[in-house]
């Protein structure tokens, strides 16, 4: 099973109420992993009232021991209403390909 689809049901089984959108973006980075770097944007209820860095947080331990299987993870989480004032997560940036 690939990386991808692992994180993917880790987060199903831990927001399933939210809307989620997991992005393979190892293609942007050096070397040969074609799983290594990721972007997540992650829209939930449940982080009403949460600080960003808990809503971090909470991700980083429903993911337990699969965050150890990737080297990155941009984590862009949103409640329905913040969400819906920006519409889209910011861009990624182009990293250096050596």
């Amino acid at each position: 099973m690939s990386t991808e689809h692992v994180i993917r049901e880790t987060l199903e089984s831990a927001y399933p109420e939210a809307t989620f959108d997991l992005i393979n973006e190892s293609h942007m980075h050096s070397g040969n992993s074609t799983e290594s770097h990721f972007k997540l944007i992650i829209v939930d209820e449940r982080f009403n009232e949460l600080p960003l860095i808990s809503r971090h947080k909470d991700i980083y331990k429903n993911l337990g021991e699969v965050i150890k299987t990737f080297h990155a993870l941009a984590i862009h989480a949103y409640t329905k209403e913040e969400y819906s004032k920006i519409a889209h997560a910011p861009k990624s940036p182009n990293c250096s390909k050596k």
